[in-house]
């Protein structure tokens, strides 16, 4: 088992990376979020299994933003424990018709060299 001592620069690094990234997402600008991305990324929501690579991770991304006239998310609260980012957010989503749909989701990122290597999100 080894050890991992947490080091405030790094944290607070990954923080601004996941907050940046959370922000960009609601965009809907493909190639800004794929600058958060490590190329071999792993996605998994609770709506699907796991997604491997930034190119397929970004399909995941534009089929979402094809269904949906927006979609937001906004950081409720934000944990930092080494390179893992956890997040509660709050997600607004809206479709063409209809009317704004809320949910809380979490999210668990990692962070690898800057980038986010391993994105899971389940929404509640």
């Amino acid at each position: 088992m080894s050890l991992h001592i947490a080091c405030p620069i790094a944290e607070t690094e990954h923080e601004r990376i996941a907050r940046a990234f959370i922000a960009a997402f609601s965009t809907g600008n493909t190639a800004l979020v794929e600058t958060f991305l490590h190329p071999n990324v792993v996605y998994q929501s609770d709506a699907a299994s796991h997604v491997r690579g930034r190119d397929n991770t970004i399909g995941v991304y534009q089929r979402l933003f094809q269904r949906f006239t927006s979609i937001r998310m906004e950081v409720v609260t934000l944990a930092v424990s080494g390179h893992v980012v956890l997040a509660e957010l709050s997600l607004s989503i809206s479709m063409p018709g209809r009317r704004v749909m809320r949910f809380l989701s979490f999210v668990s990122l990692e962070i690898d060299d800057g980038e986010v290597a391993v994105w899971r999100q389940v929404h509640a």
